[in-house]
């Protein structure tokens, strides 16, 4: 009797992970174009930037390199202590249509962000980090093509470099099933979040939404709570075409992208009941897909319902995942997915235990 008990509970749990998987994974079947010719909208390229003096040198000829009509590039070097200021003049020489803004008293990124917009030029704005590189030389157009007069958010991918060892591929791994997660939800409607590594949306919106006023006392959120709070139903769009992502560096330490993620989940928990109830399901069924599965083969190792079940489920995922790999140029990924989302598991378990002990306070 309490086999059969554990068995059903099993058969829900696949049946609510397989749901999830279906209904974020839908935006994969949407079809996008290529690139051609629309309205070119001015735009203002945001950076904020502290101690990013190499990151700032590598990749900042490349933004400002881009090409588009008419753009301007703006970075707010946050109190560096680093050569952050004189990699900026450096840059500005070659590119004089640069702009910096230097504070000295370390505003943090949202204040930074605000301030930038405050100055630029244009009402479109695009939004990046120091350590990203566009995919292509039209990412500014491929971008800001998908703004309208109804659109005025636009969420883009901005993936992680690829990189030996099995740490790069969880990275990896994580920031595909967080698009998955921000696009499917973005495609039904209900945008909660893009990334500040590639989001774009105007500064009318921003200034309508009155900026970061209800969360400026939060660390994070300048790209996920901001987003939840200007979506509607109408006004944000996706872009899915490769030549609009962008490529970050990612953390080279466990540590590193740990205290990194412990930041990043700390504004969950003002997200929307239903946008919470839809991210704690799929994340517990995962969990408890696994648990159960592992837990109900010790108990009888050949049984067939529950090896089915389970390939029903992998094959599920497996196949929303290839679409999605596919969409966001990860397909590499797919090879070992199990492994990564066991891994996965573990670590977001993790950083919800550390994050109730104490909570992070840099955005840095």
């Amino acid at each position: 009797m309490f086999y059969t008990a554990l068995l059903i509970a099993f058969a829900v749990i696949v049946l609510l992970n397989s749901i999830c998987y279906i209904y974020l994974g839908q935006f994969t079947f949407t079809s996008f174009t290529a690139f051609h010719k629309r309205e070119h909208y001015p735009t203002s390229i945001i950076i904020c930037a502290k101690n990013e003096a190499e990151n700032l040198k590598r990749f900042l000829p490349i933004i400002c390199n881009q090409v588009f009509p008419v753009f301007e590039v703006i970075v707010v070097n946050d109190g560096s202590t680093d050569n952050t200021q004189n990699v900026l003049l450096d840059v500005k020489q070659a590119f004089p249509e640069l702009r910096i803004i230097k504070n000295t008293n370390c505003l943090g990124k949202k204040a930074s962000i605000s301030k930038a917009i405050e100055l630029a030029t244009y009402n479109h704005l695009l939004f990046t980090d120091a350590d990203c590189k566009p995919e292509s030389k039209y990412w500014v157009q491929h971008m800001t093509q998908n703004f309208s007069e109804n659109h005025t958010i636009v969420l883009g991918y901005s993936g992680y470099k690829k990189e030996k060892g099995i740490l790069n591929s969880i990275i990896r791994y994580e920031t595909v099933i967080t698009a998955l997660q921000y696009f499917g939800m973005a495609h039904h409607n209900n945008a909660y979040m893009g990334v500040g590594r590639n989001l774009a949306y105007t500064k009318a919106c921003f200034k309508a939404n009155k900026g970061f006023n209800s969360h400026k006392h939060i660390a994070s959120g300048d790209d996920d709570l901001f987003i939840a709070e200007a979506s509607t139903k109408t006004n944000t769009a996706i872009s899915l075409n490769k030549a609009s992502f962008t490529t970050s560096l990612p953390k080279a330490s466990l540590k590193a992208w740990f205290h990194q993620k412990r930041r990043h989940i700390t504004t969950a928990n003002r997200y929307s009941f239903k946008i919470k109830t839809i991210l704690a399901g799929f994340y517990i069924s995962q969990l408890l897909f696994w648990l159960f599965c592992i837990s109900l083969l010790i108990i009888q190792p050949y049984s067939i319902v529950v090896i089915s079940l389970f390939l029903v489920r992998e094959l599920i995922q497996g196949f929303i995942l290839y679409k999605t790999f596919k969409t966001l140029h990860e397909s590499a990924l797919l090879l070992i997915f199990p492994l990564l989302e066991i891994l996965l598991l573990s670590v977001q378990a993790c950083l919800f235990i550390t994050n109730i002990v104490s909570k992070p306070k840099s955005w840095d």
